[in-house]
C-alpha cells in the first residue's frame, strides 16, 4: 500500500529488518554482545529513514496544498466557463429567435417577391380570358335579346293579323247571320202571301158558287185554287231553300277558309314560338356553359395560385427548418462541451408519462364466444371493404367491442381532408370519392351481425359540394328501409356551418346527431383542425334541435389535453345552453409519437364526479 502511493521501498525494507533485529534479540544469551552492535547499527539506519520519510511527508503536503490551489483555481474556471456558457446559450437562443422572425420575414418577401410577378402574370392571363368569355357572354346576350325582340315583333304582328282575321270572319258571320234572319222574314212574308192567296181563292170560289149554285163549280175553284197555290208555293219554297242553302254553303265555306287560314297561322306562330324557345334554350344553355368555364378558370387560376404558393413556402420551410434544426445542433453541442458533468446529468428529458393500471386490459377474446363474434365482425368487415374508426383511429377497445358484435362504421372512405393533431385518420386534400354501393353494404353488414344500435361516422369531405351529407343520409334512410325499429346514431362532421345541410341529414331518419366539440374552448385551435371551431360546432348542435325536436343530441369532450376543471365546467354549460341531453367524456390516448402528448392520465374517479356534474345540470 505504501510503494502505491509513492513511498520509498527502502524504508520498508528497513523496517522489516528492524523486525527482523527486534525479533532476533529473543535469542538466547550466548551471541548478546554482537546482537546489540547489530542492533544499534540497525536503528541508526531507521533514525535516516524516518527523517527521509519526514521530509518527503512535507515535501507531499506542499505538493497538495499547489494541488488544493490548482483545484480552487480551475473551479473558479469552470464556474466562470459555465456562466460564459449560459450567457451564450442566452445569446443563442436570442439569436435563434430573431433568426426565425427574419427567416419568417424573409419567407414572406421571398414568396411575395417570387409570386407577384407570375400571380401578376396569370391574374392578366386569366382576366384577359374572363374578359373575352364575359363578351362572348353579353354578344350571346344581345344576340337573344334581338332575337327575342324581332320575334316579339313578329309575333305581335300576325297575333295582330290573326285579330284582324277574326274580326273578318266575325263580320262575315254576323253578315251570315243577318241573311239569315232575313231569309226567315222572307218566309214569314211567304206564308202570310199564301195566306192571303188561300182566303182570296176560298172567296172567289164561294161566289162562284153562290152566283151559279152548282157544287161542281165549287168543287172546280177549289182543285184549281189547290193546284196552283201548290204548285206556287212549292216553286217559291225551292227557289228559296235552294237560295238558302246557296248562301250557307258560301258562309260555311267563307268561314272554313278563314278558319284553316287562322289555323295555319297560328300553327306557323306556334312553330316560331317552338323556335324561339328552343334559340333561348340554346343560348341559355351556351350561357351557362360559358360561366361554368369562367368559374373553372377561376378554380384552376385559384390552385394553380394556391400550389405554387405552397410549393415555395414549403420549400423555404424546409430549408428554414433544417437550418434551425443544424443552429439548435450547434448550440446543444456547444452547451454539453463546456457544461460540468452534474449540469449535463441534469439537462436530461423528463421521463415521458407512463400509463396507470386501470388502461390496460385483459383480452376479451380469451372466451370462445367472444374470439368467433370478433373473427366473425373482422371477416365481414375485410368482405365489405367498409372502414371503421376503430382501425383507422386504432382505437385500443377495438376488441371489446368487435367481441360483442359491434363496430362503428366510418363511411366515405378511410381519408379525411383536416388535420386534426389528435387523430391517426389518413388525410389528403383530394381523397378518393366515395363509394355509391357503400349504403347498401353498411345495410348488409348491419343486417349480418343482427344489431338493434348502429353508430355511423364519417370523415370530414370538404372536396365535395354537399360534404358528404347525401351519402350520409342514403346510408340512413337504407338502414332505415331495411329494419325500422334499428335505432341509428351518425356521429358527423360540422359541413363548414352549413345549416341547409344539417336539416338534410336530419330529415334521414336518424335516432339520434352526435357531433363532438373535442376539447374546451382555449384548445381548440392546438387540438383541432383550422376549418373547425368551437362556436361552428355549438351553431350545429343548436340547430340540429331545433330544426327537429325529436332528436336526440350528443357530443363528446376529450380529457388529457391540458384543459382545466373550470373550462370542462363551461363546455358543459355552453352544450347545454344549445340542447345537447348526451355528452361523453373519454381519456386522450396519444396514437403515434408525432400526435399531441397526453399531459395527463385521469383518474377513473374523476370521471364519476364529471358524470355527476354533468346530470345536475
Amino acid at each position: 500500500r505504501s510503494a502505491s502511493r509513492g513511498v520509498p521501498a527502502v524504508a520498508v525494507t528497513a523496517s522489516a529488518g528492524a523486525h527482523l533485529s527486534l525479533d532476533s534479540s529473543r535469542q538466547p544469551s550466548t551471541g548478546r554482545s554482537t546482537s546489540a552492535a547489530s542492533a544499534a547499527s540497525s536503528a541508526g539506519v531507521v533514525d535516516e529513514e524516518l527523517l527521509r520519510y519526514a521530509q518527503w511527508i512535507s515535501s507531499q503536503a506542499g505538493l497538495a496544498g499547489g494541488l488544493d490551489q490548482k483545484l480552487s483555481a480551475l473551479s473558479r474556471r469552470t464556474a466562470a466557463e459555465f456562466q460564459r456558457v449560459t450567457r451564450d446559450r442566452t445569446e443563442h437562443s436570442k439569436r435563434l429567435v430573431a433568426l426565425e422572425e427574419l427567416c419568417s420575414t424573409r419567407l414572406e418577401a421571398a414568396v411575395r417577391q417570387a409570386t407577384a410577378s407570375e400571380v401578376a402574370q396569370m391574374r392578366a392571363h386569366f382576366e384577359d380570358r374572363l374578359e373575352r368569355e364575359l363578351g362572348r357572354v353579353s354578344e350571346a346576350l344581345e344576340g337573344l335579346a334581338r332575337h327575342m325582340d324581332s320575334g316579339s315583333e313578329e309575333l305581335r304582328h300576325w297575333r295582330r293579323e290573326a285579330d284582324s282575321r277574326l274580326q273578318h270572319a266575325d263580320s262575315r258571320l254576323q253578315n251570315a247571320t243577318r241573311d239569315l234572319e232575313q231569309l226567315s222574314t222572307w218566309r214569314g212574308e211567304l206564308t202570310s202571301w199564301r195566306s192571303d192567296v188561300d182566303g182570296k181563292l176560298s172567296s172567289q170560289a164561294w161566289s162562284a158558287c153562290s152566283t151559279t149554285g152548282c157544287p161542281s163549280a165549287r168543287t172546280s175553284v177549289l182543285s184549281q185554287k189547290s193546284s196552283c197555290d201548290d204548285d206556287a208555293i212549292a216553286a217559291a219554297e225551292a227557289r228559296w231553300e235552294t237560295a238558302l242553302r246557296r248562301e250557307r254553303k258560301a258562309a260555311s265555306d267563307r268561314l272554313s277558309a278563314s278558319c284553316a287560314e287562322i289555323t295555319g297561322h297560328l300553327n306557323d306562330l306556334r312553330e316560331e314560338l317552338l323556335e324561339q324557345r328552343s334559340s333561348v334554350k340554346r343560348c341559355a344553355e351556351q350561357l351557362r356553359a360559358s360561366k361554368q368555364e369562367a368559374h373553372r378558370a377561376q378554380e384552376m387560376r385559384d390552385s394553380w395560385l394556391e400550389e405554387q404558393i405552397t410549393g415555395l413556402g414549403s420549400a423555404f420551410a424546409v430549408q428554414l427548418e433544417d437550418k434551425i434544426q443544424s443552429v439548435r445542433a450547434e448550440v446543444r453541442a456547444q452547451a454539453a462541451a463546456a457544461a460540468p458533468p452534474a449540469a449535463a446529468e441534469g439537462a436530461r428529458r423528463p421521463p415521458a408519462v407512463r400509463k396507470p393500471p386501470w388502461l390496460k386490459m385483459y383480452n376479451p377474446n380469451l372466451t370462445p364466444e367472444g374470439a368467433e363474434k370478433y373473427k366473425e365482425v373482422r371477416a365481414t368487415i375485410k368482405q365489405t371493404g367498409l372502414a371503421t374508426v376503430c382501425q383507422e383511429a386504432r382505437c385500443p377497445n377495438a376488441g371489446e367491442c368487435w367481441s360483442s358484435g359491434t363496430a362503428t362504421v366510418m363511411i366515405m372512405g378511410d381519408t379525411c381532408t383536416r388535420g386534426c393533431r389528435f387523430c391517426s385518420v389518413a388525410t389528403s386534400r383530394t381523397p378518393p370519392p366515395p363509394d355509391p354501393d357503400e349504403p347498401q353494404k353498411v345495410a348488409h353488414a348491419v343486417e349480418k351481425w343482427g344489431l338493434d344500435y348502429i353508430v355511423l361516422t364519417m370523415v370530414d369531405r370538404d372536396d365535395l359540394p354537399d360534404q358528404g351529407a347525401a351519402h350520409v343520409a342514403a346510408t340512413v334512410r337504407n338502414l332505415k328501409t331495411r329494419d325500422p325499429s334499428l335505432r341509428v346514431e351518425t356521429l358527423v362532421g360540422d359541413f363548414q356551418g352549413r345549416l341547409e345541410l344539417v336539416e338534410q341529414l336530419a330529415d334521414s331518419g336518424m335516432d339520434v346527431y352526435a357531433h363532438n366539440i373535442e376539447t374546451v374552448e382555449r384548445l381548440q385551435r392546438t387540438v383541432r383542425d383550422r376549418r373547425a371551431g368551437y362556436e361552428q360546432s355549438l351553431s350545429v348542435l343548436r340547430h340540429a334541435k331545433v330544426y327537429r325536436p325529436s332528436l336526440v343530441t350528443k357530443s363528446s369532450i376529450m380529457l388529457g389535453l391540458g384543459e382545466t376543471e373550470e373550462e370542462v365546467h363551461q363546455a358543459l354549460r355552453d352544450l347545454r345552453d344549445v340542447g345537447v341531453e348526451i355528452v361523453t367524456f373519454g381519456q386522450y390516448l396519444q396514437p403515434t409519437k408525432r400526435h399531441m402528448k397526453v399531459t395527463r392520465y385521469v383518474d377513473p374517479s374523476e370521471f364519476e364526479d364529471w358524470r355527476r356534474a354533468g346530470e345536475a345540470l
